[in-house]
């Protein structure tokens, strides 16, 4: 790098390996691919939309708008052949497909903040001489050459970037308060500075020691912070942190002085400008795909004063001295000290023996797998450590399901049948599949309020909880839970409303009752008035219904709703056989024209019903009063006594003697 040759080669061998990397991820896009090369399928990740030489689909974006910003000022480079800037043009553009169908929304903004930076820093140097030169000249020759770059690139942005800007411009303010979101984890962190201020937490022990203060690692654990500023001072404190910055500073002085070394200079301070940027929102540059590209690009423009070299023997000595620390470092990670939270993890998880695991807790032991399977192993055993294991693991992970639902067993185990609803109830909570767990709380806690206080009030998916409840029958539980939703203090209609159907098809009055009496205070519309009408007129409660729909008349709102308010009314006339006013009130109903004429049946159907118990009742009372004039019925005169005497016994003669 301390050449103009040497930094040409060190750049363009970064822009021709970017350039690889886009043609191997388009061909695997082109042939549909599910694994990388067709050999390695990733394991324990969501599928990547795009297959390429880096899986994760940020870094993949940041590596390619780095290969864009460096072929683009590479092709302003004037001391090379023509079919070089060609190349970089047609390695610019590719680049910038495959980064966007990364849909890296950081790599987008990155990129286009590398090519502000490259495309000022050119502009600059052509009107600036460098230190100790002279003005650059040839700005005719890069005229074409900037038409050609920017139409190129302009249409690749065009034709394969409108998924990431949409995703732009769906990005809003309300991500920094969801849950699952980086940004909820970067808040979470400050609770870790504010423990350890002056050290930090240590490096890489974010994954071990957030779960302990981020409530949303229920749903996913954070390895990275996903931003290298922050992630730098909360894992080395001030101390560490402010000595990085120092040297980071020192860094960008030196390479800033650079930016009137023409074309490679502006390449070098936009790719890095791009990648300071997407270090705000990912942590790709730990990892060495963009990592080693990174420090070459640093190195072309972070020059040192030239020296004479040291003697051939000492070099040789320090050089050798650098291997064996290598090897020496090499074989520490061969250790099984030296395993990370990762490898434990995969090592306990299944059927660790009792030296595994109280070796991983004496290697990490502020992660909580350790504690939560030795609390597992001791409770199958009856060990009387097991609470105290399953303890010490919720400290250190208080959102942990499955942690929970080992307390649950255990308290179901010990007969605590409350406690352990609790407990299922925290492990329920971030369950997206419950038909498991569900067949797990039904069996452990048969009764209905129990089990229905074992499933949370705030859970996301209802129609999912519903249905898997109906699926193993037990939709008495579905009523009491959804009760025990509905008197939330943010009620929810809907929720109501399906409370009180549940409630009617299993004909459950009192539920549907108190269901409807709810939604009436929440809303007070015709609807929930007549959701309690017709609750009411089950119960047969027809003297509180003949006060309450005396104005049914008058009702506004739905037509049919009024309509059908007003023919419960009549029947409830008709239930309690006064026909006058039954005939009075279906005839109004009938003359009011809030019967629609598909539903006219029913108005006759009442009137006939009508005619045939007036008809029935009339043919009674003309039988009745036939019986009344005929008189009683004669008796029948009970039967004459027997006048024949009952037979006298024959006295047998006494047998002879011998």
């Amino acid at each position: 790098a301390a050449s103009e040759r040497g930094r040409f080669a060190l750049l363009a061998a970064v822009a021709l390996t970017c350039g690889i990397a886009a043609v191997i991820t388009g061909f695997h896009t082109l042939v549909g691919a599910t694994s990388l090369y067709g050999m390695y399928t990733p394991r324990n990740v969501s599928t990547p939309m795009v297959h390429g030489p880096l899986l994760n689909p940020n870094h993949l974006g940041g590596l390619m708008a780095i290969g864009a910003v460096l072929s683009t000022g590479l092709a302003f480079y004037h001391r090379q052949a023509t079919q070089l800037r060609v190349l970089w043009v047609v390695t610019g553009i590719a680049c910038v497909i495959a980064m966007a169908a990364s849909m890296s929304r950081g790599a987008m903004v990155g990129l286009v903040i590398g090519l502000v930076v490259t495309g000022v820093m050119l502009v600059a140097g052509r009107f600036t001489p460098p230190e100790g030169g002279r003005r650059h000249t040839g700005l005719r020759n890069d005229i074409p050459i900037a038409i050609v770059v920017a139409l190129g690139l302009g249409v690749a942005l065009y034709v394969s970037a409108g998924n990431v800007v949409e995703q732009l411009d769906n990005t809003s303010v309300t991500e920094l308060s969801q849950p699952n979101s980086k940004y909820a984890a970067w808040k979470s962190s400050l609770e870790l500075l504010r423990e350890t201020p002056v050290v930090g937490i240590g490096r890489g022990a974010v994954e071990s020691t957030l779960t302990r203060v981020h409530e949303a690692s229920a749903y996913a654990t954070f390895s990275h912070l996903e931003n290298e500023y922050l992630t730098a001072v909360v894992e080395w404190g001030v101390l560490g942190s402010l000595a990085m910055a120092i040297a980071f500073g020192w860094c960008i002085l030196t390479a800033i002085r650079r930016w009137r070394d023409g074309p490679l200079a502006a390449a070098a301070l936009g790719a890095l400008a791009m990648i300071m940027f997407q270090s705000s929102v990912d942590f790709g540059i730990e990892l060495l795909g963009l990592a080693v590209p990174v420090t070459i690009i640093a190195a072309t423009v972070a020059l040192v004063p030239l020296r004479e070299t040291e003697a051939r023997t000492s070099l040789r000595l320090r050089r050798g001295g650098l291997i064996v620390a290598l090897f020496a470092v090499t074989l520490l990670l061969l250790l099984p000290q030296t395993r990370s939270v990762a490898e434990d993890h995969e090592l306990i998880s299944q059927n660790p023996t009792a030296d595994e695991l109280r070796e991983s807790m004496e290697r990490h032991p502020l992660d909580y797998l350790g504690y939560g399977q030795a609390a597992d192993v001791a409770s199958r055993n009856n060990g009387a450590n097991a609470v105290q294991y399953l303890n010490h693991a919720l400290l250190l992970h208080p959102t942990h399901p499955g942690l929970h639902r080992l307390a649950a067993r255990m308290l179901v185990k010990a007969r605590h049948y409350d406690q352990a609803a609790i407990e299922y109830s925290l492990a329920m909570k971030v369950e997206i599949a419950p038909r498991r767990l569900l067949e797990e709380v039904v069996k452990a806690l048969p009764a209905a309020d129990v089990a229905a206080a074992a499933i949370p009030t705030d859970y996301p998916r209802l129609d999912i909880m519903l249905r898997s409840l109906a699926d193993i029958e037990r939709q008495d539980i579905s009523l009491k839970w959804l009760a025990r939703v509905a008197k939330r203090p943010q009620h929810d209609l809907r929720v109501i409303d399906m409370l009180y159907e549940l409630a009617l098809a299993r004909k459950d009055l009192d539920s549907a009752k108190a269901a409807a009496e709810l939604r009436r205070s929440v809303a007070r519309t015709t609807t929930s008035h007549l959701m309690l009408v017709k609750v009411m007129f089950q119960r047969k409660e027809y003297d509180a219904l003949l006060a309450d729909l005396a104005d049914g008349a008058t009702w506004t709102g739905r037509i049919d709703e009024k309509a059908e308010a007003w023919s419960i009314l009549c029947d409830i006339h008709i239930e309690q056989k006064n026909w006058d006013n039954a005939l009075k009130c279906i005839h109004r109903l009938d003359a009011s024209g809030v019967v629609p004429q598909s539903a006219r049946w029913s108005v006759q159907k009442r009137l006939q019903t009508i005619t045939e118990q007036r008809t029935y009742e009339s043919k009674m009372r003309a039988i009745e009063a036939m019986e009344r004039e005929l008189g009683p019925a004669p008796k029948k005169p009970p039967a004459p006594a027997s006048t024949i005497p009952p037979p006298v016994p024959v006295p047998m003669p006494a047998p002879p003697k011998p």
